[in-house]
């Protein structure tokens, strides 16, 4: 899945991305004055996108840190250029790619000394995401030994435990699915946090996108250290359960579904090639008749959520 950095629904309308035809005159018109307004607002502060799938993070060596620009901005900025570093390299170019590794090899080492000098800091943190990056030697048996030490995957939607066996390599679609569900606990975690960290927080009437039949809403928070752009998967994130099992995949599913077709959705906008939905629709043997684009992307959906399905086993 290639990393891009998120944009508003209103700046382009490609044929895959529209604006949903409104019922009446007046809800045309409410829809129009809130495009407006969200427009003028963007003229004067920064917009952030901070529930994008493909965000990359920042760091950087232990130096006394400033002040300026603030935090927010300074992760736009990084993603911009890592943004850049990395269409180089998918393009071929050798020095970028070469520069590219060099600096997730020296971030991946920074975070690890980070790890040991703010160890319950980072454990918080690591106890969310369902991996962990760690510099690996064949000849080093600590090497590995920092996953346990920080609690990755403690926190996961995914059960984790020893002995069990997630199966990658004969379905495809289970990273598809692992992928999502950090996505999903980032957001449960992160959204309070924005909104209590930037207050006033003043949520807008929402702008709309459409992916076949499904409408999603697309939310703007004006606060004064800028605009967030919050997707409505992500506030459905904050009442799902604290683990995936059996008996609530749906409640996990209704809100992975709409963020993955955000997802595609703001891939075909960014004009990636191929984007994230042309790969999804490579990958899959669709079934006998299915000859159009919306039962072939029904088909895709269907092999994402049965591996969402195997990934909620409990432990026995």
């Amino acid at each position: 899945m290639s990393p891009t950095t998120g944009a508003s629904c209103i700046n382009s309308q490609p044929k895959f991305f529209l604006m949903k035809k409104q019922k009446s005159a007046k809800h045309r018109d409410t829809t129009a004055d809130a495009t407006t307004e969200l427009s003028k607002l963007m003229e004067r502060k920064p917009c952030y996108t901070p529930f994008s799938v493909q965000a990359i993070v920042d760091s950087a060596a232990p130096k006394r840190p400033s002040m300026e620009p603030p935090t927010l901005k300074l992760v736009a900025q990084l993603r911009r250029d890592a943004q850049e570093l990395l269409n180089r390299a998918f393009a071929g170019a050798a020095d970028a790619a070469r520069e590219l590794c060099s600096f997730a090899h020296n971030l991946t080492r920074q975070l690890t000394n980070l790890s040991k000098k703010q160890r319950n800091q980072i454990s918080a943190i690591a106890s969310g995401y369902e991996d962990w990056p760690i510099l690996y030697a064949p000849d080093d048996t600590t090497s590995l030994k920092l996953y346990s030490e920080l609690g990755v995957g403690t926190d996961s939607f995914v059960q984790r435990y020893a002995g069990r066996k997630i199966n990658r390599c004969d379905n495809p679609w289970t990273d598809t699915a692992l992928l999502f569900l950090g996505l999903l606990r980032w957001c449960k975690q992160r959204l309070p946090e924005i909104i209590r960290e930037n207050q006033p927080c003043r949520k807008m009437s929402p702008c709309f996108a459409q992916v076949g039949r499904t409408q999603i809403r697309i939310y703007y928070y004006d606060t004064p250290n800028g605009i967030f752009e919050v997707p409505e998967w992500c506030e459905l994130c904050l009442s799902l359960p604290d683990k995936l099992r059996p008996d609530n995949v749906e409640q996990f599913w209704n809100v992975a579904r709409l963020a993955i077709l955000g997802h595609w959705a703001a891939s075909e906008v960014f004009g990636s090639k191929p984007s994230a939905y042309k790969e999804a629709l490579n990958c899959k043997t669709f079934r006998k008749g299915h000859n159009y684009e919306s039962l072939r992307r029904a088909d895709v959906l269907d092999a994402i959520k049965a591996a969402m399905v195997s990934l909620a086993v409990e432990r026995k």
